[in-house]
């Protein structure tokens, strides 16, 4: 939160040009943590050698809006925000199913069409997320039945998520395969210069999930004087 104030003064500061004093910031913090919000000052995090110290730590106060407690027909929120907390306030209850039709037919209000249309991805992803997958049809069915056209808008959203998880899987698949031949890379590099890797090695390095790591062990390889010298190095890099 102390990173968003900051960010927040210096675009002021970026964007007004001012020599006047900077506005204040006032910091609102909104959870929506099925256990609640478990707060915790600057302070408590840091390893102070005494209470000397305290005055030197940055601690702040926040405005906490805790979506499982508060009722967001209490506050003047616009269409987006009070849908979304009133998901949030019943997302893991047993009356969540109930609370789904008040929230869609506030989302119904959102203008333009683009808006609520973008919304609407925004929140079937979400609800896709955290719910149980018996949930799943009843939440689709909901926002076809309370939505206009929902029906239709439904079709197009299940389109661009089924086109995102197939987007998702190439890229998955793509990048294992990168894994893969820089895994192997590096092996057969270690066998003509070394001989014969150990066990132990090879399984660490087939452990390293990072294309560059194995790029930087595979130029290593041919600087080391030993494969002892080489093993060193894989285990400070996956310790």
């Amino acid at each position: 939160m102390l990173r968003y104030m900051l960010e927040i003064w210096d675009h002021y500061g970026k964007v007004y040009q001012t020599k006047e004093k900077l506005p204040v910031v006032v910091p609102v913090l909104v959870t929506h943590a099925a256990t609640g919000w478990k707060g915790r000052k600057l302070s408590d995090l840091i390893d102070l050698p005494s209470e000397a110290f305290r005055v030197f730590v940055p601690d702040f106060h926040y405005t906490l809006y805790d979506s499982h407690r508060e009722n967001p027909e209490s506050y003047d929120f616009n269409a987006q925000v009070k849908a979304l907390l009133t998901i949030w306030r019943l997302s893991y209850s047993e009356e969540f199913m109930q609370e789904l039709y008040n929230a869609f037919r506030i989302i119904k209000q959102i203008e333009p069409e683009t808006d609520l249309m973008d919304f609407l991805v925004t929140v079937i992803q979400y609800l896709l997320a955290i719910r149980e997958e018996k949930d799943h049809i009843d939440i689709k069915n909901i926002a076809s039945r309370e939505i206009k056209e929902g029906g239709k808008k439904m079709e197009t959203i299940e389109e661009m998520l089924k086109r995102e998880g197939r987007d998702e899987g190439v890229l998955i698949g793509a990048q294992q395969g990168k894994l893969e031949n820089a895994r192997e890379m590096l092996l057969d590099a270690l066998v003509e210069r070394f001989g014969p890797a150990n066990q132990s090695l090879v399984e660490k390095i087939k452990n390293i999930q990072y294309v560059d790591t194995l790029k930087m062990l595979f130029r290593l390889c041919f600087r080391v004087d030993s494969l002892e010298r080489f093993e060193e190095q894989v285990r400070k890099v996956t310790e």
